[in-house]
């Protein structure tokens, strides 16, 4: 599965229950995968590339994004990453000399 860079995510999970990703390679997106609103979700053996934003971003990505949401949204629960790589983002990550610096991130849970 290859996505163009300006595209928020390669792999976009939502609303979604018990699904198993195997042997997956995930390549592109600002963000490789998004998941909101889902629970019992498998990635095993995977492959998530090339995701993120060239030069200097000045956004964060994200290998996988877990959108967990607000109180009222069902949340997402029960996400397994196991035997998965992901490397290899797009750009460069400021220097920590004023906080955490934009860039990438492998897993990020946002919410």
């Amino acid at each position: 599965m290859i996505v163009s860079g300006e595209a928020d995510a390669a792999l976009v999970l939502e609303d979604l229950s018990y699904v198993i990703f195997q042997n997956l390679t995930i390549r592109g997106g600002r963000h490789g995968v998004s998941i909101a609103r889902s629970h019992h979700i498998r990635f095993e053996n995977c492959h998530i590339t090339g995701w993120g934003q060239d030069g200097n971003p000045q956004e964060n990505s994200h290998g996988i994004v877990i959108r967990a949401g607000g109180p009222e949204e069902v949340p997402v629960h029960a996400i397994v990453v196991q035997d998965t790589v992901i490397d290899e983002p797009l750009g460069n990550a400021g220097d920590w000399g004023s906080g955490a610096p934009n860039g990438p991130h492998g897993i990020y849970v946002e919410g």
